[in-house]
């Protein structure tokens, strides 16, 4: 009989026992490790199906492109015309899982539990932006990315999808693939550390 494969982030060993965290001047690394990741498709023109999914998470999924939402402590991403990223801490996991599988039960959709493959590295503080913004190929500026936006693009060549939170401090998440993940944290710090690193 096999047994459950115990996730580990794929940042564990740079953490020890505690989530990967590094301080610099004004910036902030962290990784956000005990979240859920599940990939949602459905048809646009579904209306049925974005109604039980309304009814079972509260919100609607995002319709305008590029652009997330925090309801009952799930955010959803728009990623595509018939994709949205649905994150939830694991602690609510099987909720969240049970809901997808009511949401699409019986439709033309369908969900996947991509939890292990991608993590979330957590950039915070007034130079946030600023850091990005040496490898990132997208404006960051609060004209062009504001709170409430994602965006798929590429970080320190990078596949990424990044996500501005609204916060009193500056908040942007970059999700990365497992693979990725602790490269470009490492780029990350190289870059923060640098003198040159300044506003």
């Amino acid at each position: 009989m096999s047994s459950r494969i115990p996730m580990v982030s794929p940042l564990a060993p740079l953490g020890g026992e505690e989530m990967p965290r590094a301080e610099f001047d004004g910036v902030t690394l962290e990784e956000l490790s005990k979240l859920c990741h599940c990939i949602i498709r459905l048809q646009r023109d579904d209306e049925k199906t974005k109604t039980k999914f309304r009814k079972s998470f509260g919100s609607d999924v995002p319709a305008a492109p590029n652009t997330f939402i925090i309801s009952n402590d799930v955010l959803v991403a728009w990623l595509g015309p018939d994709e949205w990223l649905v994150l939830s801490q694991l602690f609510i996991s099987h909720e969240v899982m049970g809901k997808l599988v009511e949401v699409v039960s019986k439709r033309f959709a369908t969900w996947v539990d991509v939890t292990n493959a991608q993590t979330v590295i957590r950039v915070t503080g007034p130079k946030a932006a600023d850091l990005l913004s040496r490898g990132i190929s997208y404006d960051l500026h609060p004209s062009v990315f504001s709170v409430g936006d994602c965006v798929q693009t590429v970080m320190a060549r990078v596949p990424v999808t990044v996500l501005k939170h609204e916060s009193d401090v500056q908040t942007i998440d970059l999700i990365v693939k497992r693979s990725f993940a602790e490269y470009l944290w490492n780029w990350l710090n190289d870059v923060a550390q640098q003198a040159e690193f300044q506003l």
